[in-house]
């Protein structure tokens, strides 16, 4: 995912090949922006396994689709996240 970002010197110098001094100077000004990388669900260590309601099976109590009573569990899609999300390979748990 990190592929995805651009940095804000890519953007400076790719604007600056247009030749505008007036974007140049604007975006030299902008403060930089700190960007969280977000893991998705088909990535994330918490990800349940099982296709439906009745055979999910959770490694662990993090993932927030997991519920007290199984009948409310669900398995997110591929490209849903959270904020409990973790990397299968950043695991430092």
């Amino acid at each position: 995912m990190k592929d995805d970002l651009i940095s804000r010197q890519d953007a400076i110098d790719t604007l600056a090949e247009w030749n505008d001094d007036a974007i140049t100077n604007r975006l030299n000004n902008l403060a930089p922006v700190d960007a969280v990388e977000v893991v998705r669900c088909k990535d994330c260590i918490h990800r349940p396994k099982g296709s439906n309601r009745d055979d999910l099976e959770f490694p662990d109590e993090e993932c927030p689709c997991q519920c007290e009573d199984f009948w409310y569990n669900w398995k997110p899609a591929d490209e849903w996240y959270c904020g409990n999300g973790i990397r299968k390979d950043d695991e430092q748990i």
